[in-house]
């Protein structure tokens, strides 16, 4: 077994790209509601991931986004997602070149300065990829997918974010 699967832990960082997309951010404002164009942003990722069998890793991770979106109502101006999750992993087959499935559920917040609030909110979805080891370093290339739902007391009422992003992480295994 190569000696990144024997290693039960592995910390490192992802840096990715929220693919643009001009109808992935749904705004609801209660008068009026909105499909903003989303122009793409960076993610930044720094994770934590403990290996629970040779094929199958659980971790934790916090996420920094800031978006940018261009509204009739809003204008061109951006925002800031941060979150802290839970994500699982599978592997097939165990070996240094292999494939990556699994899915992750994060809990967090948007920031904007139209907002009245904060809206707060879950994001949860699917990872897929290929990943390969170097003995105790692993790279991978990801794509997520998956649905967020923010919600707040002021306006807007809800926040809904649909966007794919494609993540390149590096972590180490010890």
């Amino acid at each position: 077994m190569p000696r990144a699967q024997t290693n039960k832990q592995t910390a490192g960082l992802a840096l990715g790209y929220a693919i643009k997309d001009e109808s992935s951010v749904y705004i609801d404002f209660g008068e009026y509601s909105s499909w903003p164009d989303h122009l793409g942003n960076p993610v930044i990722t720094a994770f934590y991931e403990y290996r629970l069998t040779p094929s199958f890793k659980a971790g934790l991770n916090l996420t920094y986004e800031k978006s940018k979106i261009d509204d009739f109502f809003l204008g061109e101006s951006s925002a800031r997602k941060y979150m802290l999750g839970f994500h699982w992993i599978g592997q097939y087959p165990v070996r240094p070149l292999h494939g990556e499935f699994g899915g992750y559920f994060k809990t967090g917040v948007i920031t904007h300065e139209e907002f009245d609030d904060n809206p707060l909110g879950i994001h949860y979805g699917i990872i897929i990829g290929p990943a390969v080891d170097f003995g105790n370093i692993s790279l991978a290339v990801h794509f997520q997918s998956g649905m967020g739902f923010f919600f707040q007391s002021g306006s807007p009422d809800d926040v809904m974010i649909f966007y794919p992003e494609v993540i390149v992480k590096v972590g180490y295994n010890f």
